[in-house]
């Protein structure tokens, strides 16, 4: 048998012959970047028992949320946006009507103007779609922005449609900026799914915009980001959303 001490907590491995493996959760590390001590306990079929002690790096620090500048439309759709450059790699996926999640666009294709990276896509983002920006960085973390795009026919976005297929990127932001009049729907169960590894969103968006977010208590808080000020609600035992104090809550 082999049994892992991490983090005060005891973890029993899968051991077949002489090979043991061990998956510890995303909960039993910090968002941060630091050493650990591991412990490894070790005993076999006849009791004799060993132990090994070692000093491993965490890098769980998770990148910035990508920070989107402009997009470029065309007739009935979209051909590129815009996304301020980073030390991260960076990537653009579509959300389709039907809630289908692809990648479109990469750091391969992606032209630098300014300091920005300019993703052009080989075909138009049709209205009715919308974007997810990611960032991930040298050890593997990811953080992405959801990113809504206008669509004349619709501007009610109700993220328990549109998260299935989300998962594994990490949605630490939800940008309303390029969208007219959006008005979105989001609940606990829904902010959970979009990050494992975070408890925070920021929602960025204007006065035109209206976000529902059923279980949300506002607190006294807030937060100056950029020079724009977010208001502080909590949800849940311990998820934060930050929200544009210009966009207009229902809670």
């Amino acid at each position: 048998t082999v049994v892992v001490e991490f983090g005060d907590d005891f973890y029993e491995a899968d051991v077949v012959g002489s090979t043991w493996t061990l998956d510890l959760p995303a909960g039993a590390f910090a968002a941060e970047k630091y050493d650990a001590e591991i412990i490894v306990n070790a005993k076999d079929a006849a009791g004799n028992v060993d132990r090994i002690v070692q000093t491993i790096e965490i890098d769980a620090d998770i990148p910035d949320a990508p920070e989107i500048f402009a997009e470029t439309s065309v007739d009935d759709g979209y051909a590129a946006v815009w996304v301020q450059d980073s030390v991260d790699t960076q990537a653009v996926y579509e959300v389709a009507q039907d809630n289908s999640v692809a990648l479109i666009a990469d750091e391969n294709g992606a032209a630098r103007v300014g300091g920005n990276n300019v993703f052009g896509f080989d075909s138009t983002v049709p209205d009715g779609s919308h974007l997810v920006v990611s960032a991930t960085d040298d050890a593997g973390n990811v953080s992405s922005t959801f990113m809504a795009l206008d669509d004349p026919g619709n501007s009610n976005i109700d993220m328990s449609s549109v998260n299935t297929g989300l998962a594994g990127l990490e949605i630490e932001a939800i940008d309303l900026t390029f969208a007219e009049d959006t008005n979105l729907t989001l609940s606990l169960d829904q902010i959970e799914a979009f990050a494992e590894n975070s408890t925070t969103l920021a929602i960025h968006g204007g006065d035109d915009d209206t976000v529902n977010i059923t279980g949300a208590v506002k607190t006294t808080a807030t937060v100056n980001e950029g020079g724009q000020t977010y208001d502080v609600y909590t949800i849940g035992d311990d998820h934060t959303v930050l929200i544009d104090d210009d966009v207009t809550v229902v809670i």
